[in-house]
């Protein structure tokens, strides 16, 4: 029920057929890696998203540059889609470069780096078109970003569906961010589901930087 995964045997393999320039230190790091990978597997078990009802799925991808490929090979494991996929970090800057990061059969929209960050930011919002969601937050502060949108649906309650992603900064202040939280959610809908990183580390410890769950919490949901 498992089978081996080793992208570097073609590498190894085709290294007959390398230029002169090729650097011959390379095979030094390559085959230690290829034979890590060798006894390696991963489950060949299908990812399931929720049997019935409206689905999500988020995740911070450090940069679609360097992940978005393992990501849609991800989904391609999927037996059933998610309605939703809302990215984090994706370190984009324009509509131009987002779009080549593009998942067969969703809408997409992107909220892209701001100028002050050369990586650490950006979101994305994949959203399947019969979902019906229509983005409405582009939200941008000192402490955080969001994207999001809304879903309506006649005699329901309009859903709210949010992506947050607070920047790591070293010198954060806990009660800006949560101040800034407030005034975002002041404006939101009673009926909002919220999925984001917030950077927080949220277990109880003698670091003075670690911040108690029940703070967290408290401060944020009252």
């Amino acid at each position: 029920d498992s089978r081996p995964f080793n992208p570097y045997l073609e590498l190894l393999d085709t290294r007959q057929s390398w230029d002169e320039g090729t650097d011959i230190h390379l095979m030094e790091y390559v085959s230690p890696i290829s034979n890590t990978l060798d006894a390696c597997s991963y489950r060949d078990t299908p990812i399931r998203s929720s049997s019935g009802g409206l689905s999500f799925y988020f995740l911070n991808i450090d940069g679609c540059k360097t992940n978005f490929l393992e990501f849609e090979a991800i989904t391609g494991l999927m037996e059933q889609n998610f309605d939703i996929f809302l990215l984090a970090e994706t370190n984009t800057r324009s509509d131009d470069e987002s779009n080549c990061f593009s998942l067969p059969g969703y809408n997409q929209d992107y909220l892209h780096n701001i100028t002050s960050k050369q990586k650490g930011a950006g979101l994305a919002l994949y959203h399947k078109p019969e979902v019906g969601l229509q983005v409405n937050v582009r939200h941008t502060c000192q402490s955080f970003e969001a994207l999001g949108g809304i879903i309506s649906r006649p005699g329901e309650e309009d859903l709210h569906i949010i992506a947050i992603y607070r920047y790591h900064d070293k010198a954060f202040d806990f009660d800006i961010f949560i101040n800034e939280m407030d005034a975002f959610l002041f404006h939101q809908g009673r009926n909002t589901v919220l999925l984001g990183d917030f950077n927080l580390n949220l277990f109880n410890s003698d670091n003075s930087r670690v911040l108690p769950r029940s703070a967290f919490i408290t401060r944020l949901f009252p």
